[in-house]
């Protein structure tokens, strides 16, 4: 058959087989540009989370291992808190709000106050849609409820003291009955060890698997079990950032969700990223945060990093009838915006 092929038929073919070789080289070439990063535009990102490095932070370190980050164009470099040298703790709300961290972590109280004193945060997302805040006994002494509070020595923080009232007045306990400890020399858990107070209180995300690891048997009493809550690990930025970056903020979260998703769904593997981030921590103590964490980060019915606005009423309520913020210094509406999640879920 080719015997009967002409000139011209042989020019044809030569020139199909041209186009189709340069139409092959130019996908190659877009493939590896694509693979290598060469032609995406790579914005730098740094999260400044509020505690030292651990697996109450795993979604984040599994969006990074995941490329999660990396396929919405986003380098992450995720900062550790804690103490610095003059034993100050690292606080991610002036960090974040003088720009040298894009995102932070911090609490709901914590950033209605920064919003009381002028400062421009927004929360945009929280990890924990339940409080991981327990009052924590030893197992013997048999205290499971609020209303075992009742002659029983319980240590009673300032900074803690309106969740705590709240959820006594919604179990209908007198807290002129309980022997409330306001000294910060038993604010410890070696206090609770020692005996020296009979309930104190804590994270079941880490002083209850400590105290466990060690051999004690514990009971937490939940606040959220009565109708408390106070979000803590809210994510927040800038007004400025949302306002004038507010695909970059989607782009985060997107990713941010896809990596608490794969902590859910694999709670053994992204216990060990921690330790990528600080290699002197305990696997073991690590597997026990994230099964600790996930049913608090995805609770039944609920979708990730949601925020619900009655709970930031209720914690907005909480803190003027406790005086910690003047009625008038309350800014729930500009404190926190459902624009991102809401956004990141539709994309």
């Amino acid at each position: 058959m080719l015997k009967n092929l002409t000139r011209t038929h042989y020019i044809i073919i030569a020139a199909i087989l041209a186009v189709v070789v340069a139409v092959v080289i130019v996908a190659v070439v877009v493939l590896a540009d694509d693979d290598d990063g060469e032609d995406q535009e790579v914005t730098a990102v740094k999260l400044q989370l509020s505690w030292f490095y651990e697996s109450e932070f795993a979604g984040f370190f599994a969006a990074v291992d995941q490329g999660y980050y990396e396929d919405e164009g986003l380098a992450v470099e995720i900062l550790g808190s804690g103490f610095d040298d003059d034993g100050n703790y690292i606080d991610p709300v002036p960090l974040v709000v003088s720009g040298e961290a894009t995102f932070g972590l911090m609490s709901a109280d914590n950033l209605l106050r920064a919003r009381a004193e002028g400062q421009p945060v927004v929360a945009i997302a929280t990890t924990f849609q339940r409080s991981p805040r327990a009052y924590i006994s030893l197992e013997e002494k048999g205290i499971t409820t609020p209303a075992d509070f009742v002659g029983q020595r319980v240590v009673v923080r300032s900074d803690l003291e309106m969740t705590y009232a709240a959820m006594l007045a919604q179990a209908g306990v007198d807290r002129a009955q309980v022997n409330e400890i306001t000294d910060s020399d038993l604010f410890s858990m070696d206090a609770l060890k020692d005996d020296l107070v009979d309930v104190t209180p804590g994270f079941v995300t880490s002083e209850v698997i400590d105290l466990e690891q060690q051999g004690f048997a514990v009971n937490t009493v939940m606040i959220g079990t009565y109708g408390v809550e106070d979000y803590q690990n809210l994510i927040f930025t800038t007004e400025d950032v949302v306002q004038n970056q507010p695909e970059l903020v989607t782009s985060f979260l997107k990713a941010t969700i896809q990596g608490f998703e794969y902590e859910v769904e694999n709670p053994n593997a992204v216990a060990e990223l921690a330790l990528q981030y600080d290699p002197n921590l305990d696997v073991a103590t690590q597997r026990a945060m994230v099964a600790a964490s996930v049913p608090l980060i995805a609770p039944a019915g609920s979708q990730i990093g949601d925020m619900d606005p009655q709970i930031w009423e209720n914690i907005g309520q909480l803190m003027v009838s406790s005086g910690a913020i003047e009625a008038e210094a309350l800014d729930i509406e500009g404190v926190y915006t459902l624009q991102f999640i809401n956004a990141a879920y539709e994309e």
